[in-house]
């Protein structure tokens, strides 16, 4: 997962299949941020340089399609 700014360019953090920590139920939630806590396994997003922009969720499974239809990620807001 990756955030860019309104310039077009990727912020210096980002979360992959080596830095996500998943819930019980096997699910991530991922928290963008403009105050971090910084502690391990906290799926956080430091945006506090560009706190308005695009995030970019890519998800990669092999070729198919019922895995991907399931692997759908959910955005929630919130304030």
């Amino acid at each position: 997962m990756t955030c860019y700014g309104f310039d077009a360019l990727p912020l210096p953090e980002y979360l992959d299949d080596e830095t996500l920590v998943a819930d019980g139920a096997g699910r991530y939630a991922v928290r963008l941020t403009t105050a971090p806590t910084r502690r391990p396994g906290a799926n956080e997003i430091d945006v506090s340089g560009v706190p308005r922009g695009a995030c970019v969720v890519r998800v990669v499974y092999p070729a198919d399609d019922a895995v991907l239809a399931a692997a759908k990620p959910a955005v929630r807001p919130l304030f």
